[in-house]
């Protein structure tokens, strides 16, 4: 699905559990929206390519486009007041738990009983989508084990040295501990305290990214391999997408 597809499911969801808690004498706060357009979950694919991203906020994600930190920010606390609002008795009524960490009836409660209605699987369920995850993961493991690709962080890794910067990869050099300590691992976009060393370490990782064309590499070994990836599991490609068109017309139906 793409992220609007994935929202509607989620409004969907909320509408139906909404009214599975009424009829408990319950409510369930709506999360309130995120502001701005939400990053794309490939964006950091082959890890962070945008100079001038690199050179303000390092390693981290900068605000969604259309969005400030301010309201980022915002977003956050709001997000955290509606967290601490949840009665124990309207969280084990809508998850089946009683906290996030502590495991209640186990039977998804208000919320598994709207994704059920819904035709989605439960949240621990992984069986829709497998042929879509199958093909993702077996095409990444593919690349990381291609000749071009290792040549790549190899010449990669070369040029990092060069700078005088000591990493594997790129997705070890991101991850780094030392950039995701300050502002807590839940923080919002551009509340970490980016430092210097930080930014100079993104700056010379997207210029030696650059220099050895990493990206355009990697992308294209990638795209290789999923097509082959596709090719293989094309029918139950298409029956999983043809569920996924039924499960979208469901939800349009009840929002609407």
């Amino acid at each position: 699905m793409t992220p609007q597809e994935e929202r509607e499911g989620e409004r969907g969801v909320e509408i139906l559990a909404g009214k599975c808690m009424r009829k408990l004498g319950l409510t369930w706060p709506v999360e309130p929206p995120s502001p701005g357009v939400a990053h794309s979950p490939d964006e950091r694919r082959y890890g962070i390519v945008d100079p001038a991203t690199a050179a303000v906020y390092g390693y981290q994600l900068p605000p969604a486009a259309g969005a400030t930190q301010a309201q980022e920010r915002a977003g956050e606390e709001q997000r955290q007041r509606r967290e601490n609002s949840i009665s124990a008795a309207a969280r084990k009524a809508y998850t089946g738990e009683v906290s996030p960490t502590k495991p209640g009836s186990g039977n998804g409660g208000c919320h598994g009983e709207a994704r059920e209605a819904l035709g989605l699987p439960a949240r621990n369920d992984q069986s829709r989508g497998r042929a879509v995850w199958a093909a993702q993961t077996e095409a990444w493991s593919r690349t990381t084990a291609d000749g071009r690709a290792e040549k790549a962080d190899a010449d990669w890794r070369a040029c990092m040295k060069k700078s005088g910067h000591s990493y594997a990869t790129p997705h070890v050099a991101a991850a780094d501990p030392r950039w995701w300590k300050a502002g807590g691992p839940g923080a919002p976009s551009g509340a970490r305290i980016v430092s210097k060393e930080q930014i100079a370490v993104a700056v010379a990782d997207v210029a030696c990214k650059g220099q050895v064309h990493y990206t355009k590499t990697w992308q294209s070994v990638e795209a290789e391999y999923q097509r082959q990836s596709i090719q293989k599991r094309l029918q139950a490609l298409e029956s999983e997408q043809a569920g996924m068109r039924i499960l979208l017309a469901r939800v349009r139906r009840l929002t609407a």
